[in-house]
């Protein structure tokens, strides 16, 4: 299993080569496996970022029960309509179907006071889950990716280069950089859509990938 992380405290992408049972990077202080970050995803390359990681961790640590996680990470194409993107991110969680009620207050009130993520609580009848990720300024809920461009680097430039790759277009390799490969790669796909080809991934470019790597709406052909 390849994991990229992109270290926000230096800066850096780091690559790491680990089995399903190993821990995800930084989170050692209560260790979340790599089968558990990514229990619904078939994949072979999951990425996040160490904050989110490491302050995932430490709550964790904080609680007196276990937290079951019943979704992870999974790639963008994966998704289907309506369900949450921040899992694709890498910087979402879904869980704590297991907890009673008054664990699932006293888990919230942990994560109200860790100030690190946003928190939802989902319940229908008894069926009850915790979604959680980390702070970020989306532009909307429908398209929660940072607007990114040339020599950026992070998460988002991975989720870009793996939407690009399924569509087909030339992507080598998925590593976080935003290379001028990549670069000439967005404005072929803004072009066959009627973009500005800036190579300038916004929101309009963001909303229009998606449109296409979505479970229902795969019919893109390039030109």
């Amino acid at each position: 299993m390849i994991v990229l992380i992109y270290n926000d405290y230096t800066h850096q992408m780091e690559r790491y080569d680990l089995k399903l049972d190993d821990n995800m990077p930084y989170t050692t202080s209560r260790g979340i496996s790599v089968r558990e970050f990514s229990i619904n995803s078939d994949t072979n390359i999951l990425w996040s970022q160490r904050s989110f990681l490491s302050n995932f961790s430490k709550l964790l640590q904080q609680v007196n029960h276990d937290f079951e996680i019943s979704s992870g990470f999974s790639r963008i194409w994966e998704v289907f309509e309506g369900e949450r993107l921040h899992n694709k991110r890498g910087n979402g969680i879904n869980g704590g179907t297991n907890l009673d009620y008054q664990q699932d207050i006293n888990f919230r009130k942990l994560v109200e006071k860790s100030n690190n993520f946003t928190f939802v609580n989902c319940k229908s009848n008894e069926y009850s889950f915790t979604h959680i990720n980390s702070h970020q300024n989306y532009v909307s809920e429908s398209v929660p990716f940072q607007a990114i461009q040339l020599n950026d680097i992070g998460v988002d430039v991975c989720i870009l280069q793996d939407a690009l790759w399924f569509l087909g277009f030339e992507i080598k390799q998925i590593n976080g950089y935003f290379d001028n490969n990549l670069e000439n790669e967005v404005k072929l796909f803004q072009i066959a859509n009627g973009l500005s080809s800036n190579g300038i991934v916004d929101s309009d470019t963001w909303f229009m990938l998606m449109h296409y790597v979505r479970e229902d709406d795969i019919n893109f052909i390039i030109e």
